[in-house]
């Protein structure tokens, strides 16, 4: 697992999910509910789990370029991700009708699990207002990331000083207790919402450096914080353009190459 299903949506108030699937029984899938179940290591363990993670509601049915054909519809998640390994009829449902979940799209309706699947997403069992409101939904998946132990390359928030949950952009440095570095897992996130790196960092008064990879986000970053160091890493052969090597004149800007 990279990253959670849909996993922006919360935060573009996006109302739609699309599904892809290249199986010509996705043509009758309109008006059905496509259950989602995230495999994933926890902390500890190499072995993975599975939960159910929701369904989508597909509304509508699109054929696209490349001739797949893309599931249109709504997200609704459990109002607790629902670990499956344990229920009794996993395995069948693992190995025989999904084939360890390497088939894709798969009916299983006629599975021994389908009941339990079904009722652990009944309309009482549902997470209200996540689609609208974005922090329902980080507290929610906080609260899945706490207490299921996922490792924290993997986990994705964390909570702040005002006990709020919000995206983990920085983690301490194991070297000094004064420097942050910008985690892989958020990296995805500093591109697509700039904005919410720089509240990050506004709002975190605890390190004076601050080390992440070269990217164009951070240029917003030092013009608006710029009373840090930052120590910016570019891989062997890339090569940076003007508006990054300007920064190293009018800013406390130290530029480093991975690996050397």
């Amino acid at each position: 697992m990279d990253g959670y299903p849909f996993e922006g949506i919360f935060f573009e108030n996006i109302d739609t999910t699309f599904i892809i699937s290249k199986k010509r029984d996705a043509l009758r899938c309109k008006g059905e509910k496509v259950y989602l179940i995230l495999g994933m290591e926890k902390d500890g363990s190499s072995k993975k789990a599975f939960y159910l993670w929701g369904y989508t509601l597909v509304e509508e049915i699109e054929v696209t370029e490349s001739n797949e054909y893309a599931l249109k519809g709504c997200l609704k998640l459990c109002q607790q991700p629902q670990l499956l390994n344990n229920r009794e009829g996993f395995e069948n449902l693992f190995k025989k009708t999904t084939g360890s979940f390497a088939f894709g799209l798969q009916n299983v309706s006629k599975d021994i699990l389908s009941d339990q699947i079904k009722e652990l997403c009944s309309d009482g069992k549902i997470l209200q207002n996540a689609n609208s409101d974005k922090n329902v939904y980080l507290k929610w998946l906080n609260e899945f990331e706490s207490e299921n132990n996922i490792d924290d390359k993997k986990a994705l928030t964390e909570i702040d000083k005002n006990n709020n949950a919000i995206v983990s952009f920085f983690r301490e440095s194991e070297n000094s207790s004064i420097d942050m570095e910008l985690r892989y897992r958020a990296i995805g996130w500093a591109i697509t919402y700039p904005s919410l790196l720089v509240e990050y960092v506004i709002n975190d008064s605890r390190y004076s450096n601050v080390h992440a990879l070269v990217c164009d986000p951070i240029i917003e970053l030092i013009t608006k914080i710029p009373n840090k160091k930052y120590i910016l890493y570019s891989f062997p052969d890339e090569i940076l353009d003007n508006r990054f090597t300007a920064l190293k004149g009018k800013y406390n800007v130290e530029f480093k190459i991975i690996g050397t």
